[in-house]
């Protein structure tokens, strides 16, 4: 547009050309932030914690409480380190204080948000794909509409742990005939399996702690881990999925969630079921 002005002003002679035109581009101010360390004692009374979540998230942004439209809450974990005279970065204080450590999405008034600064590691802008909604997984009457056309190309998939159930899963979804192999029993026969080589020890080569349905962490308290970011809206598609099919809705917030092995049993019967719906074999 700049640009295009002095175009104008060139064509139109000396009146147009004495115009100023800013070439500063126009910058909105961010509403929708995302704060890091944003703490309440554990001991906080169930009913207080939105309040003092409320006041600990202005404070982060020094901002009025009244500024603040909304709050979401993304993660929370238990911080029991020893305190510090600078938050996170000062020095050792010798006192201890276990702490509710959230990580939390708010959004601003417009007049208020003129004001906040980036902070990097405490207070950074919503990015899209951090605030894009996560899709949710297809009901089973919806499943229908997704079944593969007889001549879908064909897609083995070798191994039902995580990794080849979500893979069958999303091919799936993309309209694919999917077979899902795997060595072991399904999870239900896998616990009998499990059971004897506990108790009587007796060992079955392909159905035991490592080999079987939901793969090696099924019997090791479903712990979820991940190196690609917690927040992500990639790492949110996959607890969605999970708590869709069964697991503890929990696990969305926590900061070391886990899916408890007396869920995943009915987890993955649930798991498996949506895949023959879809019409994998």
């Amino acid at each position: 547009a700049a640009l295009a002005l002095h175009a104008a002003a060139w064509r139109a002679g000396p009146v147009l050309a004495a115009v100023r035109v800013s070439t500063r581009p126009l910058v909105m101010a961010v509403r929708d932030w995302r704060l890091f360390g944003v703490d309440i004692p554990v001991l906080t009374e169930p009913a207080e914690a939105p309040t003092l979540l409320r006041e600990a998230a202005a404070r982060c942004l020094a901002v009025p409480e009244d500024a603040l439209e909304s709050i979401t809450l993304v993660r929370r974990s238990l911080d029991a380190r020893q305190q510090r005279t600078n938050g996170r970065r000062g020095k050792p204080t010798g006192k201890h204080e276990a702490l509710w450590s959230h990580v939390i999405d708010v959004r601003i008034s417009a007049s208020a948000a003129k004001r906040i600064k980036v902070k990097p590691g405490r207070c950074v802008p919503v990015a899209s794909e951090r605030a894009s909604e996560p899709r949710s997984l297809a009901t089973p009457d919806s499943a229908a509409d997704t079944m593969p056309a007889p001549d879908a190309p064909h897609v083995v998939v070798i191994g039902a742990g995580p990794c080849g159930l979500f893979a069958a899963l999303e091919l799936c979804r993309a309209g694919v005939r999917v077979t899902l192999c795997e060595r072991g029993k399904p999870v239900e026969e896998r616990g009998r399996s499990i059971g004897a080589l506990v108790r009587r020890g007796m060992v079955d080569p392909e159905s035991n702690f490592c080999y079987g349905e939901g793969g090696a962490g099924t019997w090791s308290d479903g712990k979820l881990t991940t190196r690609i970011g917690r927040n992500s809206v990639e790492v949110r598609q996959v607890l969605e999925t999970l708590v869709n099919f069964g697991a503890p809705a929990r696990i969305l917030t926590d900061g070391a969630p886990h899916l408890g092995t007396d869920n995943l049993v009915r987890l993955l019967k649930n798991f498996r079921a949506e895949l023959m719906h879809r019409g994998a074999r």
